[in-house]
């Protein structure tokens, strides 16, 4: 009977290391790859001059691949309207842009001359929601979101359309950078 005791006890301890195996590699499996940043918020304020302003709130949902923004034209101008635009960029930790938005293009009206006796027509006042779909590689090493606001007469227009290709440009030289800086810091 002893002898039977003897044999039992290396089945146990396979069984036990079978086991602990198991639990191991379910645990590799359960372990959250790397979390995705947290919702990025900005905001930004420019003055045209001459009473004409813009203002532009943002937030990029990394879950979402999505910004989501409002941006606020304010113009106390008498005679001159103007159009403006607003860019959401992206970047990591090292400031590189890694996503961006498409400008959003927004123009509005002269708030109209003041007349004696009449007074003055009320400031002139436009808001427009708007959104851009990210790419998701952005996701990964998002950790600012800047929005970038300029005066934008029709013909700056082409020039805007010609920013967001510098800035595929721009990304596509980020990410070459990224994986030299990664082959170098394996050494």
């Amino acid at each position: 009977m002893k002898g039977s005791v003897d044999a039992r006890r290396p089945a146990r301890l396979g069984r036990l290391t079978r086991f602990a195996a198991i639990a191991i590699s379910l645990a590799a499996f359960a372990t959250p790859g790397p979390a995705l940043a947290a919702d990025l918020p900005a905001h930004a304020e420019s003055s045209f001059g001459c009473g004409k302003y813009m203002t532009s709130d943002a937030t990029y949902f990394p879950t979402q691949n999505r910004v989501v923004g409002v941006s606020t034209l304010t113009n106390n101008c008498q005679a001159l309207g103007f159009h403006s635009a607003v860019v959401a960029l992206i970047s990591d930790a090292n400031g590189w842009v890694v996503g961006y938005g498409v400008p959003h293009r927004y123009g509005i009206d002269a708030r109209g001359l003041c007349l004696p006796f009449v007074g003055c027509p009320p400031t002139r006042v436009r808001r427009e929601p708007w959104q851009d779909d990210i790419d998701p590689r952005a996701a990964a090493t998002a950790a600012q979101l800047t929005l970038v606001q300029d005066l934008s007469p029709n013909s700056l227009l082409d020039s805007l359309q010609s920013f967001r290709a510098y800035l595929d440009q721009v990304v596509a030289i980020g990410e070459q950078v990224g994986k030299v800086v990664a082959v170098i810091q394996s050494f």
